[in-house]
């Protein structure tokens, strides 16, 4: 069992890489076997990130479960009216695509909306009808499904994902692996050729990796799996059994499968960052998790289930819960380990709280944390037919009238849905099948009976079906074809431009809607645009139309100038051909942005490089010239710009400051523009040097310190290392410094710690008293002190007659002190403190770039 013969249809809204899914494969063992990649209208192109990521995931883990079953990726462009995921959906199951859809995306219930409420609820019918089994993803943030899943706490409350919670489609929620620490015992060492290495069952619990404390774990998230009970539908028939809440309400999920990203996350291949070695062994891979991944892995599961049926099984759950309350829960216990024999693994461990929001605990039997538990996919593909094969055999009967219409007209289909054998009342959808790409969805039974007026049914002549999709209690089956004749009708178009008029190669957004006169119903088929210019028509593109009748194209082509665009439908079995126009659109020349690249600095006589780049506001590139300035001064010719740039090299500049610009001439496209102004110093590399604080006070016991700094010149800064030393120190004195040396990088400035300090023995120098000696005796001399003296004396009278005689006394040798005290001679204090100006000098660079400069400070010591 391989999935052999089944497709799985994946909604998506961007494109992928198609090298990414083949890389996977090979890394992992898989068959070569390529997605179908079906585009629903324009391709939106590849938006990568999480929503490339999300398409590869979908497609590589579905085709992983399922090697052999076909993969189509169907890939809508959202419009300002739809979102491309329903688009996509809408897509899949009008054209009765694949019997199995997987929808990793989700919206809260309150956030829908009325119309996309019913619009889900309603296609999720349809494909049920159809026989398409529909699986959602419940959900990340677990059971607040309103809420972000990072930056802050919930704040919402319980919500579901409304795209899950319909009575129609698979919920597919999360486990998480709990090897409890014994890792050894539940894997490998190495891998296996196929990349394995998992030895057996390894217990599960449901899947929380939120965290409350982003000390703890890095960052605050609310991820954990998603459920809850849904607050838009009542409990369905078939959500019965042990663990089931008695609460009226839809509740989910339904199954769970790992989704643990950073416990044991999913390898995923995007973007080329797989990487193998030569022999296809996988190396290196992304690892995503999330119930995104449990959704898909569910798909493939169901593929398998499709295989061994041979037949379309629509709602899954109509089995799942019915198989699930056949086991025991006591032997299935996945924290215990499941007995070899369980469909599902039945999680009895963890919740899916969140902080800010209370959720439910994993139980015994069903819980709203995961469902009926994991999937055991061997016994739930050999045990599948346990279940189906006890639902009961129904006929379904179609009449139509009348059996020839034109093309939204009504046509009464009358359905009714009976036992093959006995008597009860089938409940569920029906929908009408033409044998083709489109389908209907007629509705629900009542009393067993539908009959509803249908204006939708596609032109062209064929033999409709209806089909019923079971209840749970009653198998599906389809009627007999009913022959019906749909003769086209007239169709009308709107055609709408983005703007009456636009710059040169600037996007212009060309929209068109295709409908019939009577408003019902879907076209098919292209749209062509063409140009009318000067006289001349050009066809510009053909589109396919989406699954809701429009095409839109994007236009950079128009020269400038006057157009007339026009655009004309081809017409399809429902709708016959027709056309729109002229829309009236003007092309003005485009505005261009011209930056200048220059040096901030150049040495003397040395040349100069200068670029230019052209940015036009739009695609095309401009042509032209562009000539640069100096000021006004023109600096050589006018250069021709290639692929956007213009580079001129001059010989040199004239040594100073320069104020350089760069002026693009336009063209026949574009306007010109001018670069903002670049400041360019032509001179040799230079620093300034400062000290603080200038004047620095030295003792013995307290050096003086000082901050040196070094900055960049007025030119060029320089670069390279500069040395520093003190001259002019007074004697006893010394100088240091931390660093030494600096290492200027000609942007940045620099400092460096000075310190001057004095040694203790000129200190005790300095303050010793001078031995007493005689002084020559000489008239000038003792002029000299007398006038000395008696310039005192007129400040102290009452001795300076005294002094006087000293005077004579100590022209003999002997001298006594005077001023009114006794005793022998005090000796003299120190001599008054005086500053000293130091110079501090720093230097860099040799020869002709050589570059010194100092700077000054007064130094007093005491």
């Amino acid at each position: 069992i391989d999935g052999t013969g089944q497709s799985i249809a994946i909604v998506a809204r961007t494109n992928i890489n198609l090298s990414d899914i083949q890389v996977f494969r090979l890394a992992f063992g898989l068959p070569s076997n390529d997605p179908q990649i079906i585009l629903d209208g324009p391709d939106p192109g590849n938006f990568f990130g999480l929503e490339e990521a999300e398409a590869d995931l979908d497609v590589e883990w579905s085709g992983a479960v399922a090697p052999k079953a076909t993969i189509k990726l169907v890939v809508s462009a959202s419009t300002n009216a739809t979102d491309g995921v329903d688009l996509s959906a809408l897509y899949i199951v009008d054209n009765n695509l694949a019997p199995i859809l997987s929808a990793s995306f989700g919206a809260c219930e309150a956030g829908l909306g009325q119309t996309e409420t019913a619009f889900i609820n309603n296609l999720w019918e349809q494909a049920a009808a159809q026989g398409i089994t529909v699986v959602v993803a419940s959900g990340d943030t677990g059971a607040a499904g309103c809420d972000f899943p990072e930056g802050q706490p919930a704040t919402h409350g319980l919500a579901v994902n409304g795209l899950a919670s319909t009575p129609f489609n698979v919920a597919a929620g999360g486990t998480q692996f709990n090897e409890n620490g014994a890792d050894s015992t539940y894997w490998a060492a190495t891998n296996g050729p196929d990349q394995s290495s998992a030895l057996g069952y390894i217990p599960e619990t449901a899947w929380n990796e939120s965290c409350a404390d982003p000390t703890q774990c890095g960052f605050f998230t609310l991820f954990a799996t998603g459920g809850g009970p849904s607050q838009l539908y009542s409990k369905p028939s078939w959500q019965t059994g042990p663990g089931v809440p008695t609460d009226g309400k839809r509740d989910l999920p339904d199954v769970s499968l790992n989704a643990a990203g950073q416990h044991d996350g999913y390898l995923l291949c995007q973007d080329g960052f797989c990487l193998t070695d030569g022999q296809g062994q996988l190396i290196e891979a992304e690892v995503v998790g999330g119930t995104s991944a449990a959704a898909p892995t569910f798909a493939g599961i169901m593929a398998l289930v499709l295989q061994k049926a041979n037949s379309r099984q629509g709602q899954a759950d109509f089995v799942l819960y019915p198989l699930a309350a056949g086991q025991t829960a006591a032997n299935c216990n996945a924290s215990t380990g499941p007995q070899s024999t369980c469909i599902f693994n039945d999680t009895t461990q963890g919740n899916n709280s969140v902080p800010g929001q209370t959720g439910f605990p994993a139980i015994a039997g069903y819980d709203m944390a995961t469902g009926l538990g994991s999937i055991n996919a061997a016994n739930l593909v050999a045990g599948w037919q346990n279940v189906t094969n006890t639902f009961r055999a129904t006929s379904t009967a179609l009449q139509l009238t009348p059996n020839s219409v034109t093309h939204g007209q009504p046509v009464t289909a009358s359905v009714t849905v009976a036992p093959a054998t006995g008597t009860g009342t089938p409940t569920g959808g029906v929908a009408l099948l033409t044998g083709g790409p489109q389908t209907v969805n007629l509705g629900s039974l009542t009393s067993g009976s539908i009959s509803s007026p249908v204006t939708t049914l596609p032109g062209g002549s064929y033999s409709v079906t209806a089909s019923y999709g079971g209840d749970g209690t009653f198998g599906a089956s389809v009627s007999s074809g009913v022959p019906l004749t749909v003769n086209s009708e007239p169709s009308k178009m709107t055609f709408t431009s983005s703007a009456a008029s636009t710059t040169f190669s600037n996007f212009l957004f060309l929209e068109v809607g295709v409908s019939g006169v009577s408003q019902q119903g879907a076209a098919t088929g292209t749209v062509s645009f063409s140009d009318t210019f000067n006289g001349s028509t050009t066809n510009l593109l053909t589109a396919p139309l989406n699954v809701q009748g429009n095409a839109s194209i994007t236009v950079t082509s128009l020269a400038i100038g006057s157009h007339s665009l026009n655009a004309s439908y081809s017409g399809d079995p429902s709708f016959q051909p027709s056309s729109a126009g002229p829309v009236s659109v003007t092309i003005t020349k485009g505005t261009t942005e011209t930056f200048l690249f220059a040096p901030t600095g150049a040495l003397p006589n040395s040349p100069v490089t200068l670029e230019a780049i052209v940015f036009p506001n739009g695609t095309a590139g401009p042509t032209g010239t562009v000539q640069f300035l100096d000021g006004t001064t023109a600096l050589g010719n006018p250069v021709q710009i290639q692929n956007l740039f213009a580079v001129i090299t001059l010989p040199q500049l004239a040594n100073g400051a320069h104020s350089v610009t760069a002026v693009y001439s336009g063209d026949s496209n574009f306007n010109g523009s001018t670069s903002p102004p670049s400041k360019l110093f032509v001179g040799i590399p230079d620093f300034q040097i400062a000290v603080n604080p200038g004047n620095l006070t030295v003792t013995a016991a307290a050096p003086g310190r000082a901050t040196v700094l070094l900055s960049p010149g007025p030119g060029i800064g320089f670069f390279g290392n500069v040395s520093l030393a003190c001259s002019g120190l007074p004697a006893g004195a010394t100088c240091s410094f931390q660093p030494a040396q600096l290492l200027l990088d000609g942007f940045d400035s620099m400092t460096t710690a000075l310190t001057i300090t004095r040694s203790a023995q000129a200190s005790l120098r300095a303050a010793s008293t001078v031995p007493l000696r005689k002084l020559p005796l000489s008239l000038g001399g003792l002029s000299a002190a007398a006038g000395l003296f008696l310039f005192a004396s007129r400040r102290k009278p009452h001795s300076g007659f005294l002094c006087a005689i000293l005077v004579l006394i100590c022209s003999l040798g002997v001298c006594a002190g005077c001023g009114g005290s006794s005793g022998s001679a005090a000796p003299p204090g120190p001599p008054p403190a005086t500053a000293t100006i130091v110079t501090v000098t720093a230097s860099g660079g040799s020869g002709s770039l050589a570059v010194s400069h100092s700077v000054t400070l007064a130094v007093t010591l005491q």
